[in-house]
């Protein structure tokens, strides 16, 4: 009996043993598997810190900068993305108001050197575009009252007078100035009639009631 007994303790003491050690590698095997995914852990934040973010931050800042030169009224950069995710994206729009503004930018010039030009609005609320359309077309209607005026005048229509009520603010200011240029010139000239068509009929008491000036 006793030798079974001595038996069965050495055989659970073997048992205990191997539960030890057992126990003690999955305990090694654990605190491995955290060491390497701390580790793992530390190379994806130094990654993400020095690599990764700088990537996805230096776009966006150069983009930054765009928009900046952009609202100071330079449409000059040069734009460039081959990316197909959002900051390609948003280039990419970019890109669309800049080409838009420089084709306003191209028609202002124009206009300012003479050529009455339009503009292709982005949508039908481009304020910008509707409003240098409107006044291609007031300088154009400008030119066309003043080519009347002028050959009116050159025929031999001195009554005729360019119509200050299609126009408003300084536009009408300026036919008012060329009616009034003319008005300057005809008034003279037809007191000098009535002086001297009198003078032909032996009347010399006519005189010139008028002020002009430079006469």
């Amino acid at each position: 009996m006793q030798a079974k007994f001595n038996d069965l303790n050495i055989k659970l003491k073997k048992k205990s043993e191997q539960l030890n050690n057992d126990i003690n590698q999955t305990v090694n095997s654990a605190i491995w598997w955290i060491v390497l995914s701390a580790i793992i852990s530390a190379i994806i934040y130094l990654f993400s810190t020095f690599k990764l973010a700088p990537a996805i931050s230096r776009p966006l800042l150069k983009l930054q900068d765009i928009v900046q030169q952009f609202a100071l009224g330079d449409y000059s950069s040069k734009l460039e993305s081959n990316s197909k995710d959002e900051i390609g994206s948003l280039t990419n729009s970019l890109k669309v108001l800049q080409e838009s503004q420089m084709e306003k930018i191209a028609a202002a010039e124009q206009i300012a050197s003479g050529n009455l030009v339009k503009v292709n609005p982005s949508s039908e609320q481009d304020a910008l575009a509707h409003a240098i359309n409107k006044e291609v077309n007031t300088l154009e209607n400008l030119l066309r009252e003043a080519d009347l005026l002028i050959n009116a005048n050159s025929e031999g229509d001195l009554k005729y007078r360019g119509n200050i009520s299609k126009y408003d603010g300084a536009w009408q200011d300026l036919i008012k100035g060329i009616n009034s240029i003319v008005d300057a010139i005809v008034k003279p000239l037809n007191e000098s009639g009535r002086v001297l068509t009198a003078m032909a009929s032996g009347d010399y008491s006519e005189e010139f009631t008028g002020e002009y000036k430079g006469y």
